[in-house]
């Protein structure tokens, strides 16, 4: 590894490249990490290396992410649904569906059941369901995201989360309940101020959903 390549003493978790030497450095460190942060060096990793969008950086994060559950202990439990959601997405841009609906719904599940941190995992589940067409998990990915709290929601996630249930509505025959959605929809789409004095760029839509807006627009062609 050059010398340009090697990482400081603080980010030596954001790795953007992976070898033999980095992974034995990496470990070395994790080991030597406190517990309660270890499980977020791990996910941080994997996340970094996934961003890549290299199939053999994919690889890596979904083996540092089987280590991340093989180690897992109750100190990891704010960054496991973090986890569940990676595994999820690699899997999904891989195309093993069976296994990104596998850690889509666990991780749905997970942050059901610690609400703490909000990954926006119901709405990822909910998301592959529609996307898919998987009829027989409408009813339950329906119920995760109207589950959802909407207080200080970002246009983003508003945009996400009326995307889901407009197209719910649209797959249960009430047309004016869709379009009603969607209607909130692109409203939070086109929303240029995140509704924060301090943070007015934050949250809002950088790029609408491909996939979504298909499903959307099959509403008004109804």
């Amino acid at each position: 590894m050059s010398n340009d390549n090697k990482k400081s003493r603080d980010d030596w978790y954001s790795n953007t490249a992976w070898s033999k030497e980095i992974e034995e450095e990496f470990f070395v460190r994790y080991k030597r990490a406190r517990p309660y942060n270890r499980f977020q060096y791990l996910r941080f990793q994997a996340q970094t290396l996934f961003t890549q969008n290299d199939d053999a950086l994919s690889d890596v994060a979904l083996k540092l992410l089987d280590r991340f559950f093989q180690d897992y202990t109750a100190e990891g439990k704010f960054d496991k649904t973090g986890a569940l959601l990676l595994t999820a997405e690699i899997y999904d841009r891989k195309k093993v569906f069976n296994k990104a609906l596998e850690y889509y719904a666990k991780a749905a599940d997970n942050e059901e059941a610690f609400p703490t941190v909000d990954w926006g995992a119901k709405k990822a589940f909910a998301r592959f369901v529609v996307v898919h067409g998987i009829k027989e998990l409408f009813n339950k990915a329906e119920a995760r995201v109207r589950d959802e709290d909407d207080d200080f929601r970002f246009p983003k996630e508003k945009y996400q989360k009326n995307s889901l249930l407009a197209i719910f509505e649209k797959k249960k025959g009430d047309i004016q309940k869709a379009l009603h959605y969607k209607k909130l929809a692109d409203e939070a789409a086109v929303t240029t101020h995140s509704g924060y004095a301090y943070h007015k760029n934050m949250g809002l839509v950088q790029d609408r959903d491909g996939e979504l807006d298909k499903l959307l627009n099959e509403i008004e062609n109804h």
